[in-house]
């Protein structure tokens, strides 16, 4: 019993670890993709544009579509929109770690340091499932090596991989 609650306490750990060091990540990746959405939605009345190009689908604007080009608002390859964040859209033409860095900067600027980790309580929650997994797979893994090793006299004994895949099939 003490040693699942070891399990259980240690896999919490890792869990809260991993979020508090990957949500600013996260979240920087979260703005600037929705930063390159709001950047190919149309702009204007809706009659203006042709849905072809402007829902989305064209991502190098108007080149090939129906709309007048002289008069279309919709972002080019390599555009900037005003609302897009410093350094671009973020995308491989612009250089992800540039635009993920920037938005970072940008997040602390704007929100304050722990504005890096705004949301993340939730993530904190779902830490909860994967521990609980963790701590029940684990101590049935013990339940049934304790047993092979008693009947079979061996120092040492294993889980096969079928073994393995139901132990975690059923902890689920």
């Amino acid at each position: 019993m003490r040693r699942n609650l070891e399990d259980l306490l240690t896999s919490s750990l890792a869990g809260v670890l991993n979020v508090l060091a990957t949500n600013p990540l996260w979240l920087a990746a979260t703005r600037l993709k929705r930063g390159q959405q709001k950047a190919a939605a149309p702009k204007g009345p809706a009659s203006k544009f042709a849905p072809s190009c402007h829902g989305g689908a064209n991502p190098s604007g108007c080149e090939g579509c129906r709309c007048d080009p002289e008069a279309c608002e919709a972002p080019t390859r390599g555009s900037v929109s005003e609302g897009a964040p410093e350094g671009g859209l973020g995308g491989a033409s612009e250089g992800g770690l540039v635009g993920m860095a920037s938005e970072l900067r940008r997040v602390a600027r704007e929100d304050g340091p722990l504005g890096l980790w705004r949301g993340t309580n939730a993530s904190l929650v779902l830490v909860a499932n994967p521990a609980i997994l963790f701590a029940a797979y684990e101590g049935l893994k013990r339940v049934i090596l304790l047993r092979r090793k008693k009947s079979q006299k061996l120092p040492f004994v294993d889980l096969t991989a079928g073994e393995g895949f139901v132990l975690g099939a059923v902890s689920k």
